[in-house]
């Protein structure tokens, strides 16, 4: 968001950065699509954690989640997956993906 020059980005909820992101323009809208699907995934499953008492991680969304971004988002992977570290590296795949996005306005990196 800094590289986009969104100002205040820091003072901004998740979900407020995920619209902020899905306002700019980037080469690649597909990408850019599933990222934004996923930032709001995975935002709809931190909030079930964090407000529904009887909220069960072994449900399956978090590794559907996971499962979803190793497909769809390239990125190297350096171990054996256990549940774990497929979550881990997921994040990482997604973060890398989000750094490689390039901005329209300003031939910079999000």
């Amino acid at each position: 968001l800094e590289r986009s020059n969104v100002l205040d980005y820091k003072e901004y909820s998740f979900y407020w950065k995920i619209l902020a992101l899905e306002k700019i323009d980037f080469e690649d809208n597909v990408k850019k699509d599933f990222i934004i699907s996923s930032l709001q995934n995975i935002n709809k499953i931190r909030n079930k954690v964090a407000h529904e008492f009887r909220f069960k991680i072994e449900n399956g969304e978090l590794e559907m989640w996971s499962s979803n971004i190793l497909k769809k988002l390239k990125g190297e992977k350096f171990t054996k997956y256990t549940f774990r570290t497929k979550i881990v590296h997921s994040f990482s795949v997604l973060s890398k993906n989000i750094l490689e996005l390039t901005n329209l306005n300003d031939n910079n990196y999000c």
